[in-house]
C-alpha cells in the first residue's frame, strides 16, 4: 500500500471494532468515560458534566470517537490517541504516523450533534453500503437526519463517513468541493443536498474520475490548497523603510493611491473591491485599476520581484496577499495589506487624504443626532422610543423582532445614534449571523497566514477592546439575524459575560490565557425576522440574556401618515389601505399570524410617488411574499393579486 494511504487500514479497522458495539452502546459509553478519566487528551468530552451529554439514554456515537484523533491537535497527540484506541479495542494493524490530507474537526466543535441514535443509524447503514454499494432508503434518510441535526451539517457528516470508509465516501468540505468543481467540472451540491443527491455525486465522481480513489482525490485537493498557500509566500522584498520612502514619493503614491490605502487600512487592512466601493464610494474598477497601476509604478521605482502565474504578471501581489472571499461577503477576492506596508502606513500622516468619495461624506459625518431625529425617521411613538432606550440601558442587550419590512435594521442603527448623540459609525459594529458562524469568527481562532496559521481575535473581542479603551463613550454591537446563530457555540465562555450583572468581570481566554471582560459601555442590539419559517424555537440562552421588543407595521403612526401626506397620491393611499387589510387577514390566519405582516418600510424613502415605483413594490416585494405564505391557496393569492393590480391599473 502507498505510504500516503497507510492510515486507511487503521481507520477502517477501528470502524469495524466500533460496529461490534451497535447492540452494546452503553458498554461503549462506559469505556469512553473511563478513557476520558484516565487520559487528559480525552477530557474535552466532559463526561463529568450531566448537562453536556445528558443522562437520558444517551450513548456516545462512533463518529465522535473517530473525531477524537481527527481534530485540530498536533500529530503527536493524534498518534497518542490512536494508540490508546488500538490498545482499548484490540486493533492489530499499524497506527498511522502521518495524517496529511485527512480532514479534521474544529476543536470548538469536536462532538457530533444529536442524542446518538441518528448517528448510530447512519453509521450502521454506511457500513452496509460499503459492502453492497447500494444506497438504501434507510441510508439516505439517516444521512439527511444526521446532516440536519444541530452542530453537524454537510461537511461534518461527510467527514465522518470518509473516516470510517474512505474508499466509499468522500468528504464534502470546501477544499474538496472547490477542487472537484474546478479540476473535473463536476457540479457540487449545496449544504441542503439530499441522501439521494449525495449517492448520485459519489457515482458521478467514480464515473468521471475512474483512475482516482476518493482518498487520492482528497489528498490532491489538500496538496492543491498547499500549493495555493505557497503562492502567498511570494514577497516583493520591500522593507518597512522602503515602503515609507515610496509613500512619501508623490510620483509613486499619487492621490488616488493614497485614498485606496487609507480606505483599506480603515476597513481593517483586508477587504474586497466591492466592499471598499460600497462603503467608501467610487467604482470597483477605481480600486482594481488603481492598485494595478500603483504596483507597476512601485516595480519601476524599485525593480522589486513580480509574482507571475502562467506567464501573467500579478501586479496586485506587490501590495497585498490574497484569498477567495467567503460566500457571505460581498465580492470575490480579498486584498490584505502586506505587513511591511501596513506598518509603514501607520507611520505616515494620512489626515489630509480623503476617506470617502464626495457622494458618501454626508452619510459618515459625525453630525448631531438625538431622540427627535430618531422620531422623525423611525415611525415609532415617543413612548415606544422611551421604552426601547430604557430596556437597552437596563438589560444592555435587546432584540428587535418583527415582520419583514418593519424597519428593524433601520431602527437599530438610529437607536444607537440617538443614544450617542451623534452619527458616529466608528462606535458601531454591524454583522449578520448565519448557521455556520463560529466561535473562531466571533471570539478567537486560528486563521491562515502566509507562513501557516496565526491566532487572531474575532470581531466581538476586537470591538470589546475598542469600547474598553473609551469607557466614557457608548458602543453598539448590532447583530442581524441573531437567531440564526448558535449562541452557545458562537459566544462560548463569553456568553455569561454579556449579561448586565457580569459586565466588567474578567475571565481567562482559553487560547491566550489573557484576562478579558465585556465592558459596561457596550450595548448589543439584535434583529430577528419572525416570518422566517426555517428557524427553530429561540435558544433559551438567547431568550434569558436579552429583552425582546416587538416591532409592528406602523402605517397608522403619526410619522408615516405625515410622510404619506407629503406624497399626496391617491393610488398610494389606496395601496396602503389594501396592505392594511391584507395584514388583518394575515394576522387572522392561524398558520401565519402578525409576525408575517407586511411592514411599512417597503413603502418609505421616496420624495415623489411614481407609478413605476409602486408597481415595483407590488410586483417584486408584496406578491412574492403572498405566494410563499399561501403557496397551497392559489385562489386566495389570485384574489389579492387582482386587488393590488386593480389599484395600480385604476384610472384616477
Amino acid at each position: 500500500m502507498n505510504k500516503d494511504y497507510q492510515w486507511i487500514e487503521f481507520y477502517e479497522t477501528l470502524a469495524d471494532k466500533l460496529l461490534e458495539y451497535k447492540d452494546k452502546r452503553k458498554e461503549l459509553h462506559t469505556i469512553m468515560i473511563e478513557l476520558s478519566q484516565d487520559y487528559p487528551l480525552l477530557n474535552y468530552l466532559h463526561f463529568e458534566r450531566d448537562d453536556w451529554w445528558e443522562t437520558k439514554n444517551y450513548e456516545i456515537d462512533p463518529f465522535t470517537i473517530m473525531g477524537a484523533f481527527n481534530r485540530g491537535i498536533t500529530d503527536k497527540n493524534r498518534i497518542k490517541i490512536a494508540n490508546i484506541f488500538a490498545e482499548t479495542f484490540d486493533i492489530n494493524v499499524p497506527v498511522p504516523n502521518d495524517f496529511a490530507g485527512i480532514p479534521v474537526l474544529f476543536n470548538m466543535s469536536s462532538i457530533f450533534g444529536d442524542n446518538g441514535s441518528i448517528l448510530w443509524d447512519l453509521f450502521i447503514e454506511a457500513m452496509k453500503y460499503s459492502k453492497t454499494n447500494v444506497g438504501t432508503d434507510r441510508f439516505k434518510e439517516g444521512f439527511e437526519a444526521a446532516v440536519a441535526a444541530p452542530w453537524n451539517g454537510l461537511g461534518t457528516i461527510t467527514m465522518g463517513l470518509y473516516w470510517i470508509r474512505p474508499n466509499y465516501f468522500i468528504n464534502l468540505d470546501s477544499t474538496n468541493m472547490s477542487y472537484i468543481q474546478t479540476q473535473f467540472n463536476i457540479a457540487v451540491p449545496d449544504k441542503n443536498v439530499t441522501g439521494e443527491g449525495y449517492i448520485q455525486l459519489l457515482n458521478e465522481i467514480k464515473a468521471k474520475i475512474p483512475d482516482l480513489t476518493f482518498p487520492e482525490i482528497s489528498r490532491l485537493a489538500w496538496e492543491d490548497t498547499l500549493r495555493i498557500r505557497g503562492e502567498n509566500k511570494y514577497s516583493p522584498g520591500l522593507s518597512v523603510e522602503n515602503w515609507q520612502c515610496l509613500l512619501n514619493d508623490q510620483a509613486v503614491f499619487n492621490t488616488q493611491s493614497l485614498e485606496i490605502m487609507k480606505r483599506l487600512k480603515d476597513y481593517g487592512g483586508k477587504a474586497t473591491c466591492t466592499q471598499l466601493s460600497n462603503v467608501y464610494g467610487e467604482t470597483i474598477n477605481f480600486y482594481n485599476r488603481g492598485a494595478s497601476a500603483l504596483a507597476q509604478r512601485i516595480h519601476k521605482a524599485t525593480q522589486c520581484k513580480v509574482y507571475e502565474e502562467d506567464g501573467t504578471k500579478r501586479w496586485w501581489r506587490i501590495l497585498f496577499t490574497g484569498s477567495i472571499a467567503s460566500k457571505e461577503d460581498e465580492g470575490f477576492f480579498y486584498w490584505e495589506l502586506r505587513n511591511e506596508l501596513k506598518e509603514a502606513l501607520n507611520s505616515v500622516d494620512l489626515t489630509e487624504v480623503k476617506l470617502y468619495a464626495l457622494d458618501s461624506i454626508v452619510d459618515y459625518s459625525n453630525e448631531k443626532y438625538d431622540k427627535l431625529d430618531f422620531l422623525k425617521e423611525v415611525y415609532l411613538s415617543e413612548e415606544a422610543y422611551d421604552t426601547l432606550e430604557a430596556l437597552l440601558i437596563n438589560k444592555k442587550n435587546i432584540i428587535l423582532q418583527g415582520a419583514p419590512g418593519v424597519g428593524k435594521t433601520f431602527a437599530a442603527k438610529r437607536l444607537a445614534w440617538s443614544m450617542m448623540g451623534e452619527k458616529d459609525d466608528s462606535r458601531i459594529e454591524m454583522i449578520q449571523f448565519h448557521q455556520n458562524y463560529s466561535y473562531e469568527d466571533f471570539i478567537m481562532g486560528y486563521k491562515p497566514k502566509e507562513n501557516g496559521f496565526e491566532l487572531q481575535d474575532g470581531i466581538f473581542v476586537n470591538f470589546c477592546r475598542k469600547a474598553s479603551a473609551s469607557p466614557d463613550q457608548d458602543y453598539f454591537f448590532i447583530i442581524d439575524e441573531i437567531n440564526r446563530g448558535n449562541m452557545s457555540k458562537v459566544f462560548g465562555e463569553l456568553l455569561m459575560l454579556i449579561e448586565n450583572d457580569y459586565r466588567g468581570k474578567e475571565i481567562t481566554l482559553p487560547y491566550t490565557k489573557d484576562s478579558f471582560s465585556v465592558p459596561e459601555n457596550l450595548y448589543i442590539i439584535g434583529m430577528m425576522n419572525t416570518a422566517d419559517r426555517s428557524l427553530a424555537m429561540i435558544d433559551y440562552a438567547l431568550r434569558r440574556r436579552f429583552s425582546f421588543y416587538e416591532m409592528e407595521p406602523s402605517f397608522d403612526s403619526e410619522g408615516f401618515q405625515a410622510y404619506q401626506a407629503t406624497l399626496n397620491n391617491e393610488t398610494f393611499n389606496k395601496l396602503i389601505e389594501y396592505t392594511k387589510s391584507l395584514n388583518l387577514e394575515i394576522s387572522a390566519d392561524p398558520t401565519l399570524g402578525k409576525g408575517f405582516c407586511i411592514g411599512h418600510s417597503y413603502f418609505t424613502g421616496q420624495e415623489e410617488c411614481t407609478d413605476s415605483w409602486m408597481e415595483l413594490i407590488v410586483t417584486y416585494d408584496i406578491l412574492p411574499m403572498l405566494k410563499e405564505y399561501w403557496f397551497d391557496e392559489e385562489d386566495k393569492v389570485n384574489s389579492w393579486v387582482s386587488n393590488f393590480k386593480g389599484v395600480l391599473n385604476a384610472k384616477t
